[in-house]
């Protein structure tokens, strides 16, 4: 499994900016496999509008979001491979902007073809849960988690939930998030020097990875925030 948070760090508040970390260990069976894996991805989402010869080679929107994963790397990771050629070739004839939701809502298609696809020959390997995040078009931070759900059928389908990205709001996703939440209180509350609340979250990862009673988290943090409009890892 693995721990990644993802939450919005007010240091500036003229200019909030959207964090994403996670440790690094891959694991199978509850076994340590690597622990330099990636769990967090940055998207380039490039979009193309008509130029004066009728081609789509006129970029309009050049920018990226970061995309934090917890479950099955086979999954996540052949999703991340999926969206980078999709979204850095995006066209529009109109210049709309492409939204963080609209994003969210196309990884939940991709998500939920693979985890299907997987499910179907070894159900354990499925399990993902992703968050996805960004600046909006209108210069306001915004992420969505995108967890799975049973359609009518019964059968697993992924769907993006918009998250509450207020000053202390943390939204930890992977292995025993309860543990992280009551030890994220803790770290907040002190705000000590070098472990302010606006970075807490950075600390409880750090502190699971040291912990021997969690094998499945483990390696070095990783992270990820928005400068601007971009995501950068």
């Amino acid at each position: 499994m693995t721990l990644a948070a993802a939450w919005c760090n007010y240091e500036r508040e003229d200019a909030p900016s959207v964090w994403m970390a996670s440790d690094s260990r891959i694991s199978a069976d509850e076994a340590p496999l690597i622990d330099e894996g990636i769990k967090i991805y940055e998207l380039p989402v490039i979009c193309r509008v008509p130029g004066e010869q009728g081609f789509f080679d006129e970029e309009v929107i050049a920018t990226s979001v970061g995309i934090a994963c917890a479950g099955s790397s086979l999954v996540f990771q052949h999703v991340a491979g999926t969206l980078v050629p999709i979204l850095s070739n995006l066209i529009s004839v109109d210049r709309r902007a492409i939204s963080i939701s609209d994003i969210a809502h196309l990884i939940a298609k991709v998500t939920t073809l693979y985890v299907r696809s997987v499910g179907v020959r070894r159900p354990a390997g499925a399990s993902v849960t992703l968050i996805v995040a960004g600046e909006a078009p209108r210069g306001q931070p915004e992420a969505y988690k995108i967890k799975p759900e049973r359609d009518d059928f019964g059968l697993i389908s992924f769907a993006p939930e918009r998250l509450d990205l207020a000053l202390g709001k943390v939204h930890f996703i992977g292995d025993k998030v309860e543990v992280a939440e009551k030890l994220l209180v803790e770290i907040a509350t002190r705000d000590e020097p070098g472990a302010s609340r606006h970075r807490a979250a950075l600390n409880v990862i750090r502190q699971r990875i040291d912990d021997p009673a969690a094998p499945s988290i483990g390696g070095d943090v990783q992270v990820g925030f928005t400068v601007g409009s971009r995501f950068h890892r």
